[in-house]
Parts: structure tokens; C-alpha cells; sequence
């Protein structure tokens, strides 16, 4: 659950922050108070491509917090990952008592996110935290937009009967990938062996032909 997300320097935002409660929560406010701001920022947290044009006219980057409750698996998943974790006590049904701050910096060459103060690829944020966050809009439902995520949800359609087949096919995906990584090591190994012996081979012919003599160093 997200427990507070703090945008600083984001479109129209100078800064603000936000705290959900459970439940409903709404945000209200005139035309261009920044309620666009919130899901963009929101949107930043779970990895979308970051807009220069996003952050707010004379500043020279945008930040977004988030910090996120966490489920038992969540926790060892990011612990896993070297995240610092904090403390939170007993945390809502289903929490492990953990929270977790989740930032996204934006500059206008650069981007960076971090999840418990560990620089981790856009990507590989997008995935951890994509799995927290659904947005729904108007022409778009992020989640859905991932095909990982369609793959799931047409696994799930095709029902028990196929499960079996999916899990026999994933299983069977894993091991030609191992299998494809282990030859493909085996062979760049094979070919740096051809290159060393080659080079070796040039050496021994280079050395022949000067057919170096005993002591001819010291009388040179």
C-alpha cells in the first residue's frame, strides 16, 4: 500500500505530498492545480519514460518519492536485492511491518531510480514496482500494457486445463536456456583456446626464424 508520495519540482508542483489512507481517496482542485501531476509522478514510480519538459520551469530537476507498505514477499524480494528496509511495527493486514521509499530523479539528460537507496535499471524498477501500482485511464491501463502481463492474463483465461502445459513449457524453456548459455560459454571458450594457440604458434615461428644461439646475448 502506498503510504505517501512526495513530488518536488514536477510540472506545475514547487512541492507537495500526498498520504492515502486505506480505502478511497480522492483528489480534488481546480484546473491546473496539478492533479495531472500526481498520477504522472505516480506513474514515474512504476517506470514510464521520463519527459525533460516534465520538470517545472526553472528548476533543475524533478524528484518523486513513494513510499510503499510491504507484504512478506515483498520485503525478502527487495532484501534480496540489498534494499534498506524500515521498521514500521505492525503494518496493515498483510504487511510485513516494512516500508520501503521508492525514488525517481529527473534531470534534463538523465534519469535515476532507486528502491531502498539501491540504484536499480529504470526496468528493473518498473518491474518490482509495476507490480504494486495499477493505473487506469481514459486510453490506457499500464499494467495491462506489459506483455508480460498480457501473457498472464491469457494463461489465466485458458484456464486449469492448460496450466499443466504452460508450467511443462516453462520448465522446459528454463533448461534450453541454461543449455543454450552453457554451450555458448563452452564455444567462446574453444575460440579464445584457437586464439591463444594460434599466438603461440606465431611466437615459436618468430623465434625460429632468428634461431637465437646459447650466449649469443652476451657476445652482442
Amino acid at each position: 500500500m502506498l503510504n505517501e508520495l512526495r513530488i518536488v519540482d514536477l510540472g506545475v508542483i514547487g512541492e507537495a505530498s500526498i498520504s492515502p489512507s486505506p480505502g478511497f481517496t480522492a483528489v480534488t482542485g481546480e484546473t491546473g492545480a496539478g492533479k495531472t501531476m500526481i498520477v504522472s509522478g505516480l506513474s514515474l514510480l512504476t517506470g514510464v519514460k521520463a519527459e525533460p519538459r516534465l520538470i517545472r520551469a526553472g528548476a533543475s530537476r524533478a524528484l518523486v518519492e513513494g513510499r510503499w507498505a510491504l507484504t512478506p514477499e515483498q520485503a525478502a524480494a527487495l532484501g534480496e536485492l540489498g534494499a534498506e528496509l524500515e521498521d514500521i511495527g505492525s503494518g496493515p493486514a498483510g504487511s510485513a511491518g516494512a516500508e520501503v521509499l521508492v525514488t525517481r530523479q529527473l534531470a534534463p539528460n538523465r534519469s535515476r531510480m532507486t528502491v531502498g537507496g539501491t540504484q536499480l535499471p529504470i526496468g528493473q524498477g518498473a518491474d518490482l514496482v509495476g507490480e504494486w501500482v495499477t493505473i487506469h485511464g481514459q486510453s490506457e491501463q499500464l499494467r495491462l500494457g506489459a506483455p508480460q502481463r498480457q501473457r498472464e492474463v491469457l494463461d489465466a483465461y485458458a484456464g486449469a486445463k492448460l496450466a499443466e502445459v504452460s508450467s511443462r513449457y516453462r520448465q522446459n524453456f528454463a533448461a534450453r536456456e541454461l543449455a543454450a548459455k552453457q554451450l555458448g560459454g563452452l564455444v567462446a571458450l574453444e575460440q579464445e583456446r584457437s586464439r591463444e594457440m594460434d599466438m603461440l604458434r606465431f611466437g615459436l615461428e618468430e623465434i625460429g626464424k632468428a634461431g637465437p644461439e646459447p650466449g649469443e646475448d652476451v657476445a652482442l
